[in-house]
Order: C-alpha cells, then sequence, then structure tokens
C-alpha cells in the first residue's frame, strides 16, 4: 500500500451519531469555511497543535480493528472535519482502499469543493450528509466567508448521484 499521508484530528470509534450503525469518524484537518459559530475551529488549519499526521496504513489498521462491528451492525467509516475534501487526495486514496475492503463509507461535508476534483470519490461512497449553513448567498457569505452558490450546485449534482444523500 502506497505510504500516503493526511492531517487528522481524530479517529472516533464506535460512532453511533454519523451514519448507520457502528462507525469509525476519520476528522480530517483543514476547512475552506469559517464560520461564526464554529464549534472546531482548530479543524481549520492543518497545522496545529490538534491535529497529527498519520499514514494511509495507519487509519486502515485502526479500521481493521473494528470490521466485525461494521459488518454486523451495517456500520462502516465516516469522513468528517473540519472539511474531508479539503485534504481531496488523501480522501482519495481513504475511500479507494475501504471501498476494495467492501466498508460502507459516509461523508459529512459542506458541500463547497471543486466538483470534478471529487467527483470519482464521491462515486465510491454510500452516504452524503450535506450541512447547508444558510440559504441566502449574501448572508452565508457574511457569516461563512464564502458565497454558497457552488453548494447549492453541488447539492444538485449530487442529487444525480447513485448514493443516499441528506441535506
Amino acid at each position: 500500500m502506497k505510504d500516503k499521508t493526511g492531517i487528522i484530528m481524530n479517529i472516533q470509534n464506535f460512532s453511533v451519531n454519523d451514519g448507520e450503525g457502528i462507525r469509525s469518524t476519520v476528522f480530517l484537518a483543514g476547512c475552506p469555511l469559517r464560520c461564526k459559530w464554529c464549534s472546531n475551529p482548530e479543524s481549520w488549519s492543518l497545522n496545529n497543535d490538534y491535529v497529527r499526521e498519520m499514514t494511509l496504513d495507519d487509519i486502515v489498521k485502526e479500521i481493521r480493528k473494528n470490521m466485525i462491528f461494521y459488518r454486523y451492525s451495517q456500520g462502516g467509516i465516516t469522513y468528517s472535519g473540519g472539511e474531508p475534501t479539503f485534504q481531496r487526495d488523501f480522501l482519495r486514496a481513504m475511500v479507494d482502499t475501504f471501498y476494495n475492503m467492501g466498508v460502507h463509507q459516509t461523508i459529512e461535508t459542506c458541500g463547497y469543493f471543486i466538483w470534478d476534483h471529487v467527483e470519482d470519490i464521491l462515486n465510491k461512497l454510500d452516504f452524503v450528509f450535506v450541512d447547508i449553513k444558510i440559504m441566502d448567498g449574501k448572508r452565508h457569505k457574511e457569516l461563512t466567508g464564502v458565497d454558497n452558490e457552488k453548494i447549492l450546485n453541488n447539492i444538485k449534482k449530487l442529487g444525480k448521484l447513485n448514493i443516499d444523500l441528506v441535506v
């Protein structure tokens, strides 16, 4: 397995609030939004005291410990953050690896990403949670630092994929 690395805040095993069944939630660092109410502002940066570098092999070893629980509870892995697509190359490596292992995969995203850069990743996921912050574009920009047009367009595109979607 290629020794890819990513910047991780935490891996929370036995999570039951981030998708169906028993899950492991991988919290990736980095986020393009600056929400005024963010409960995890430490997730914005890839370089701070709250994050650590992990290899893909390290994450696979951690996830394998819980495979039996995923199978019997219809659980799996959830990618969260920060914004998981912020580290799209590392996210792609994880998604490809766990897809080939048959692990159910969910992502929690703000939806602010370049579609063409992550479409291949999204097509291998089983479930997508999109957290649209505010519908009004002007207000969205005031409170998150970015306009929501890209997010709304990505939600429309996600709706056309053959995956479960909750907005």
